[in-house]
């Protein structure tokens, strides 16, 4: 789920009506996500609707259009046993019979997506394409910690000259924070806990200010309660804290599980 603005801060809301015509092609994204999520068939459909559409793809200058149909490859090979695994059990065993192929493919587009990057730095929606730059976001979010830290303050400068979106930086900010000390900043990360069915908020470093951290990153208040909400997860900083115990003691299980099966 990807949050959006919110109507409460104006500014933000009302900055173009690019950004309507943007979250409304995450939305469809989403929603195809959800609706086709036990058949990873359908992806290539999914992606052909969207190119339709992306209005900033037919805006890409001609010194990058080289690099669209190399990204879409990179985007479909990248989601072609993670699309709508959702934690379907079908879909996660498939996942796991293939991990040795996924393994070997993210290898190559990290190296390809790493030229790319180095080349002509980040490549923000508007410059390439919101496939395009999904597929580069998804490729870094797949990636080993040392190039997710590279890249990381690429992306925290596009966001604060308003050239990505600020949900990009909270995703990966909170997947690094994870990885590096046990917690994330902003809450965009959640966990599925098998034997209890139930999702969960990850291990998130100081409750109470979370809002305020994402608010000063572009990202309203309203937002990650009704985030939360999608994966039945009610906010309350109290009631959280109280669970944060045992909330780590479960993630640190499912990373050892997964790590274990090579799908984390």
């Amino acid at each position: 789920m990807t949050p959006q603005l919110n109507n409460t801060v104006n500014k933000e809301h009302h900055r173009s009506c690019n950004w309507v015509m943007l979250f409304i092609v995450f939305f469809v994204s989403c929603k195809m996500h959800k609706e086709d999520n036990k058949n990873t068939s359908n992806l290539s459909t999914t992606l052909k609707n969207l190119y339709k559409l992306d209005i900033y793809r037919a805006r890409v200058a001609d010194s990058l259009k080289y690099l669209i149909p190399i990204l879409d490859t990179i985007l479909e090979q990248d989601q072609r046993y993670r699309y709508g695994m959702n934690n379907d059990p079908r879909l996660i065993k498939i996942f796991q019979e293939h991990t040795k192929e996924i393994k070997e493919t993210d290898s190559l587009n990290m190296l390809k997506v790493m030229k790319i990057l180095d080349w002509y730095g980040w490549l923000g929606y508007k410059r390439i394409g919101i496939n395009e730059n999904l597929a580069i976001f998804y490729v870094l979010q797949h990636a080993p910690l040392s190039m997710q830290e590279k890249y990381l303050p690429a992306v925290k400068l596009a966001v604060n000259d308003k050239r990505e979106l600020p949900q990009r930086l909270a995703m990966l900010e909170d997947r690094v924070s994870l990885r590096r000390n046990g917690f994330q900043i902003y809450g965009s990360q959640v966990f599925y806990y098998k034997r209890e069915k139930k999702y969960y908020l990850s291990p998130l470093t100081e409750p109470d200010s979370v809002i305020e951290r994402r608010y000063k990153i572009g990202l309203d208040s309203a937002t990650f309660p009704e985030y939360l909400k999608s994966f039945h997860i009610s906010w309350n900083p109290k009631q959280y804290k109280e669970e944060l115990p045992r909330i780590r003691q479960l993630y640190s299980e499912l990373i050892l599980s997964t790590s274990a099966r090579g799908i984390f």
